[in-house]
C-alpha cells in the first residue's frame, strides 16, 4: 500500500512550490483541474476524506524526479482539503 504524506504545511521548498502551485490552479476554479490532461480524477469513495471530497491525481518535477500527488478539493467549502506525496 503506498504512503500518503501530507505536503500542505511542508518545510521542503520542492514540496513547498508544487503545493503552492497545486492551490494556485484550484483558486482559479476547479474546472481547472478537472478538465486539465495532467489530473486524472480518482472516483473512488475509499479514496475520499469527506462525501464532498473530489480527488484527482498528478505527476510532477520534484528536485530531478516524477512525483506522484493526490489532490484532495472540497466542492462544499471549495477548498483544497489536502495535498499528498503519494510514494
Amino acid at each position: 500500500m503506498a504512503q500518503h504524506i501530507s505536503i500542505i504545511n511542508s518545510q521542503m521548498k520542492g514540496l513547498q512550490k508544487v503545493a503552492e502551485s497545486l492551490c494556485v490552479k484550484v483558486e482559479r476554479g476547479i474546472w481547472g483541474i478537472s478538465g486539465s490532461l495532467k489530473f486524472e480524477e480518482l472516483p473512488y469513495k475509499e479514496y475520499k476524506i469527506n462525501p464532498h471530497d473530489r480527488v484527482f491525481t498528478t505527476e510532477r518535477t520534484v528536485n530531478g524526479k516524477r512525483e506522484l500527488f493526490e489532490l484532495h478539493y472540497d466542492t462544499k467549502s471549495k477548498k483544497v482539503l489536502d495535498i499528498f506525496l503519494v510514494s
